[in-house]
């Protein structure tokens, strides 16, 4: 499970740079389905 400021940063990374999802995941080294969730 995520803590919150690392869900924030997620979502700053999808909202605020439009990032995609497989980019969050590799520049987080949280695997894909994690970083779904978590920006959702």
């Amino acid at each position: 499970m995520l803590a919150m400021p690392e869900i924030n940063h997620i979502k700053n990374l999808r909202n605020n740079k439009s990032l995609s999802i497989n980019e969050i995941s590799k520049r987080t080294g949280f695997c894909w389905t994690t970083v779904n969730i978590a920006e959702k």
